[in-house]
């Protein structure tokens, strides 16, 4: 019975410590504080001003695109590039799609995290 508890015991340790051993913030403070900031349909050339703020060497460059849609990316310094889901208009202005999905990509530890905005309210969601 003990040796079943140690197993369980450092068998969860081994496993479940990853999943909460987060020494850092999974988005950076400053660009945290942007996010809110950027919204559906807005001009793709408005956010490099936002940025610049708070990492004043960001540099805009073109994602995977096809056709009218794709992706307009930031490399906002060495570690993290955030990528905006975008489309552009018959003028060929780039504007960001209604869901705004955007990537923000850590270079140093090879993580991609995926940010989605979700409108609770805006489905009938029964309890």
């Amino acid at each position: 019975m003990i040796r079943r508890i140690r197993f369980i015991i450092c068998f969860s340790f081994l496993v479940g410590r990853p999943l909460f051993a987060l020494d850092h913030q999974l988005i950076p403070e400053p660009l945290n504080s942007i996010l809110p900031r950027i919204t559906a349909g807005m001009k793709v050339k408005d956010i490099l001003p936002m940025l610049t703020k708070s990492y004043p060497k960001v540099k805009q460059q073109v994602g995977d695109w096809s056709g009218q849609s794709g992706y307009v990316d930031f490399q906002l310094d060495e570690r993290y590039t955030i990528s905006f889901a975008a489309h552009s208009s018959l003028t060929g202005a780039k504007f960001l799609s209604d869901d705004v999905r955007t990537y923000l990509f850590d270079g140093q530890l090879k993580n991609r995290i995926e940010i989605t905005r979700y409108q609770w309210d805006a489905v009938n969601i029964k309890h």
